[in-house]
């Protein structure tokens, strides 16, 4: 199969295209070339004959802070990055295929509302909502929509919020509990040979 996936330069993305890249022929769509936060860059996008689309890109660039005091360019790119374009490559996804299976990646934030990442959490709260009005859209179509509610996950997610100390994110891991990159993709390979998985939260 053809599997298009965005954010694989590093985490989960770069680990989803390290592991189906055997079996299966894999698209990636990543900075500087594909810059999520550029319609221009969008725009060039081709889904063509994909068979799964697998919306990973995320941050939270700066976040963590309260509105207050978070940078309107960082959250402005947050909401682009994990709502804007995700919603964009499902549109044109389902233009250019009659059939297919698109996997989102939001997160756990979505059920807690925790205060201090209410743009992370908003921009992910947003893109489950819109999953589940794209399945009772879609619902007589070919098209299916699963979405994977992750938690905390090992990952440079902290570091690339650019808020924490180095010794901070030294020992970032190491009381708190967390998920391995690598079950978020046993779970991924298992969505795409299983028909139909429609929502997964993991936590540990």
């Amino acid at each position: 199969m053809k599997v298009a996936i965005t954010g694989t330069s590093s985490g989960i993305g770069k680990a989803l295209k390290d592991a189906l890249s055997s079996e299966h022929t894999v698209v990636c769509f990543d900075r500087p070339e594909f810059d999520l936060n550029i319609v221009e860059h969008l725009e060039k996008i081709n889904l063509t004959n994909v068979d799964i689309l697998i919306n990973n890109a995320g941050h939270s660039q700066g976040g963590g802070v309260g509105l207050e005091n978070h940078a309107f360019e960082d959250w402005s790119e947050i909401i682009s990055t994990n709502f804007k374009a995700p919603v964009y490559l499902t549109q044109k996804f389902i233009q250019q295929n009659n059939k297919g299976k698109i996997i989102f990646i939001t997160s756990k934030a979505i059920e807690t509302a925790m205060g201090g990442d209410s743009i992370y959490t908003g921009s992910k709260a947003g893109l489950s909502t819109f999953i589940r009005c794209m399945r009772d859209e879609l619902k007589d179509s070919l098209f299916t929509f699963s979405e994977i509610c992750p938690g905390r996950v090992k990952t440079n997610f902290p570091k690339n919020r650019k808020i924490h100390q180095s010794d901070v994110l030294e020992n970032f891991y190491d009381k708190k509990s967390h998920i391995n990159v690598s079950e978020i993709v046993e779970i991924i390979k298992f969505i795409i040979n299983t028909d139909i998985i429609n929502h997964i939260t993991i936590e540990k």
